[in-house]
């Protein structure tokens, strides 16, 4: 009865769908999510079919990564920004879903042997004006989802930092460097 009040819709799109996480063919196409074979660190795609986890892209081996390993469920063009800042920007939170899914699917090969899902924080102003932290919802829906356990509080903003947009990757890092610390609580 709910699916004939609220039929299932795109998320990249909102034409109606059959099941709401996946997407309509347009946005599919559009979407160009990533398979097969990834940089190990980052996530993004690479060419080839190797399985070599010490096989990085140019850009991390140019810009090396603090962290061990990543995955990236699409590229970042056109679709994909839409439906992330229409999430973040625009109270979709009918995206929660397909994001969590998407991204346990592609993280599943990386995931310890019983992880516990940390969200990023959000300044407490930043979270105040936009009324809710997207990371924490995703991974809440993820650890539901997965039947994993989810910490929301187990990182700290320490500063609030500006907005990232209009910042270049390197000045995105400096902004970012030391601004969150974990919780010792």
């Amino acid at each position: 009865m709910l699916q004939a009040i609220y039929p299932h819709q795109c998320p990249g799109c909102r034409v109606l769908v059959q099941n709401h996480l996946h997407l309509c063919p347009e946005c599919w196409r559009e979407a160009h999510f990533i398979a097969g074979c990834a940089c190990p660190k980052c996530g993004g795609q690479m060419l080839g079919d190797h399985d070599d986890a010490n096989i990085l892209c140019d850009d991390c081996l140019n810009n090396p990564r603090p962290w061990t390993s990543g995955r990236a469920v699409f590229s970042y063009n056109a679709k994909a920004r839409s439906m992330i800042l229409a999430l973040k920007r625009h109270d979709r939170h009918d995206l929660i879903a397909p994001f969590a899914h998407w991204m346990l699917r592609r993280g599943a090969d990386i995931f310890p042997p019983s992880p516990v899902l940390i969200p990023i924080p959000l300044h407490w102003q930043r979270q105040w004006r936009r009324r809710f932290n997207q990371s924490a919802l995703i991974a809440q829906k993820m650890a539901q989802m997965a039947g994993l356990e989810c910490c929301l509080d187990g990182l700290k903003k320490c500063r609030r930092t500006p907005e990232l947009k209009d910042h270049t990757a390197e000045e995105r890092r400096k902004l970012l460097h030391a601004s969150m610390a974990i919780n010792p609580a």
